[in-house]
């Protein structure tokens, strides 16, 4: 219906287990034999899911040719009706300068779990091709995220077609779960020293005497610490933990063959050396049921595939699998009762689907005629108290380079350098035209024949020339983040000399932004200079002796300036290769941990902060009338102020929020807070000051005089007669040179 209606896109929003991938096939089969399309493509993020819905298709549509773009075991047939592919594969043929597929190659594009970090990182391939386009996802309705909508067109939170959790259990399709709430004492405090036994302090002692000795840029504390949270099963595995929590399973978790074999289970870890110490515990505490009881699944295993199939089959070993993101979505094993979550998730769509590897139904599965009904989530890392108050959710979980963390942070050094204050600095002006000038060359050098960079081709195109670095506002900053960062090539540096730009410029911009603290960083240069220290036999190291002993001194870190800071940035980073990039070295402790039963969870409730919230609307409604206005210094009415407090006092937040986020800069309204943020536009007022003081061509002094006021409009969102009389540099201008002989 929706089709005939002349869309050519529609989302469908179906919960885990209820048959997303059949009813992509039954759509392809019908669009098929009404000859609205001819040749499809099915996208996945994962090799496996693809060639789990190829398997399916092949199944039920025999006689339509298919084929994996992403299989490496065989070469693909790229004339099949039907190809399925990872969206990486897709992205590397589209990139290509020989183009194996037209605009036109396909009819249909079926996206499996459309979200917002797919959309993110691969809109460019729906850009391409010209193609009608379905978006299966599991994400309910009511959290999919509005881009996600956007890009099907759809009004926020109406999906074409929906078939959630609740209401496929309350029809019988799928099987609640119950939640098991604990809290563990280190995995939610980390290690406290003070509060350990002398046996168990004895064991941390040996960490503390590592990390005195090591060179890792990571590592760079000395003398006794206590251990947070993030730490645990990354840096630090500790054996009592990993015990309670199968004790735990093994005791309390669902159990088949009339309660004497524990239920299919998958136990959710951190890392594979995580999982790897909970297969090796689980043997040393029940060594009675054999090696292939507990299994290790991940890819640095060989033959994880079969693994998966013998977890499948009701009969077969292995009962638990122990996961490292395979299990986490794709995998149908309706014989699942236990899911175990011994990782932190924060994404929300993850956390969603991994709670449907639980949810099929199971026949049979406790004796004849006793169905499975239900299945237990024991949760030990707080995610489902996390998911039920109110939480940041970061846009995408794409990591981000180091190329481009620099990238973001030099621009945000830029933008602040912009300031009044630091602009009449020489050296501080200098240098903020330096970075602005390199951060043009590194956009203006993005690779053109990249389907990504013309998919923002105009973005891209806006910020290569100088005119959009005359000034550059927090909004623009946030779009050149958003669209013009994440497509940055990884630069040839030595990762090391990058680690530690990070750690300096990160102080450098605590110097200049109060919000921003580098106390941290600090501790890290001082750690590195004394690494570098005990390597004086280098002559390279020894050519700087003078700068490493310099910032080991309280002296030097008492009044710190901008430009002391590049120059012991430039003048040491080159010696970063000199510390060997060991692997970090981890450690096994047993130091007992204390467990106890949870919060109630509730409804998930997403924020974000309310300075993002603004610059996010200001972006996205960037050329409403209002804005405009603002932007071009056009007189505003009052049913204009009246629209944006009430836009910025009641819909993105609250008065109190507000005036919380302006601290005690004296805005004259919200208007001017909101020029402080979008910046001008200097060529209209170019004109509105050649008019006010009838000249047909600014003098250079004229034009000294208007860029020192538009800089600091630009900051301060407005300017008045006391600050042009008595602020730096406007009382340094001859005002005769400026307004003419008439200046009364």
């Amino acid at each position: 219906e929706h089709l005939n209606g002349f869309h050519r896109r529609g989302l469908l929003v179906m919960a885990t287990g209820t048959g997303k991938t059949r009813v992509s096939i039954s759509l392809v089969d019908v669009l098929m034999r009404n000859n609205w399309v001819k040749n499809v493509l099915f996208l996945a993020d994962r090799t496996a899911l693809v060639k789990q819905a190829m398997r399916n298709f092949t199944k039920l549509l025999p006689h339509v040719t298919t084929s994996a773009l992403s299989d490496k075991t065989r070469k693909p047939d790229k004339n099949a009706r039907v190809l399925f592919s990872t969206y990486q594969t897709m992205i590397n043929f589209i990139d290509a300068d020989t183009k194996e597929f037209s605009v036109g190659r396909f009819d249909l594009i079926i996206i499996d779990e459309a979200h917002r970090s797919i959309f993110g990182k691969y809109m460019s391939i729906f850009n391409y091709f010209d193609a009608f386009l379905i978006g299966l996802t599991a994400t309910p309705r009511d959290e999919v995220d509005r881009s996600t909508y956007q890009t099907f067109y759809l009004e926020q939170g109406e999906p074409n077609f929906d078939y959630e959790l609740d209401e496929a259990v309350k029809d019988g399709f799928l099987n609640p779960y119950e939640v098991i709430n604990r809290k563990s004492k280190i995995l939610t405090g980390g290690i406290k020293y003070d509060e350990l036994s002398e046996e168990e302090k004895e064991q941390v002692e040996q960490i503390y005497e590592y990390e005195q000795e090591t060179d890792d840029l990571e590592l760079l504390f000395s003398g006794r610490r206590d251990f947070n949270p993030n730490e645990m099963y990354r840096y630090l595995f500790n054996d009592d933990t990993v015990d309670k929590v199968l004790q735990d399973l093994m005791t309390n978790g669902l159990k088949v063959q009339g309660g004497e074999k524990i239920g299919k289970t998958i136990i959710f870890a951190y890392n594979h050396k995580h999982a790897k110490q909970i297969v090796e515990r689980f043997y040393f505490l029940y060594p009675q049921y054999g090696h292939d009881f507990c299994v290790l699944i991940d890819n640095t295993v060989k033959y994880a595939q079969n693994l998966i199939d013998n977890f499948e089959q009701r009969e077969n070993n292995p009962q638990i699998a122990v996961s490292v993101d395979m299990l986490d979505t794709g995998i149908d094993v309706p014989d699942i009762l236990n899911l175990v979550f011994f990782k932190t998730v924060k994404s929300k769509i993850k956390f969603q689907q991994m709670i449907g590897r639980g949810t099929r139904l199971s026949e049979d599965i406790f004796g004849p005629d006793a169905d499975k009904k239900k299945f237990l989530i024991f949760d030990y890392c707080g995610n489902f108290e996390y998911f039920s108050v109110d939480f940041k959710e970061t846009v995408s979980t794409r990591q981000q380079s180091l190329t481009e963390k620099l990238f973001n942070l030099n621009l945000d050094i830029a933008i602040a350098l912009q300031d009044l204050v630091y602009q009449e600095d020489e050296y501080l002006s200098d240098l903020c035209m330096r970075l602005k000038k390199e951060l043009q060359t590194q956009i203006a050098d993005l690779n053109k024949n990249h389907i990504s960079v013309r998919n923002v081709w105009q973005i891209v195109d806006k910020y290569s020339a100088d005119k959009a670095w005359e000034y550059v506002s927090l909004v623009d900053g946030l779009e050149i983040r958003t669209d013009i960062s994440p497509l940055l090539p990884a630069t040839s540096d030595d990762e090391n000399a990058k680690r530690f730009d990070l750690i300096v410029l990160l102080i450098e911009l605590s110097l200049l932004d109060e919000e921003v603290k580098a106390e941290k960083n600090i501790e890290k240069v001082v750690a590195i200079a004394e690494i570098l220290q005990t390597k004086v036999t280098i002559p390279q190291v020894k050519a700087k002796l003078e700068v490493i002993k310099e910032v080991q001194t309280e002296k030097f870190w008492e009044d710190v300036s901008v430009s002391e800071l590049e120059r012991v940035r430039k003048e040491l980073r080159e010696l970063m290769n000199f510390i060997e990039g060991k692997e970090k070295k981890t450690f096994i402790i047993d130091i007992e941990d204390e467990f106890s039963e949870g919060e109630e969870v509730g409804k998930p409730r997403i924020i974000v902060s309310y300075k993002q919230k603004i610059l996010e609307y200001l972006s996205e409604n960037i050329d409403s009338p209002v804005i405009q206005k603002i932007k071009n210094l056009e007189q505003l009415t009052i049913g204009d102020i009246r629209q944006l407090e009430k836009i910025l006092w009641e819909e993105l937040g609250s008065k109190e929020d507000y005036e919380k986020q302006i601290g005690n800069r004296m805005y004259g309204n919200v208007a001017i807070f909101i020029r402080s943020l979008v910046g001008i536009d200097r060529d209209t007022a170019l004109q509105k000051f050649s008019k006010f003081i009838d000249a047909n061509t600014l003098s250079s002094v004229q034009l000294e005089y208007l860029k020192s006021i538009l800089d600091y409009v630009s900051v301060n969102g407005d300017i008045n007669g006391q600050v042009l009389v008595n602020k730096e540099p406007f009382s340094e201008f001859d005002w005769i040179k400026v307004y003419g002989q008439d200046t009364a």
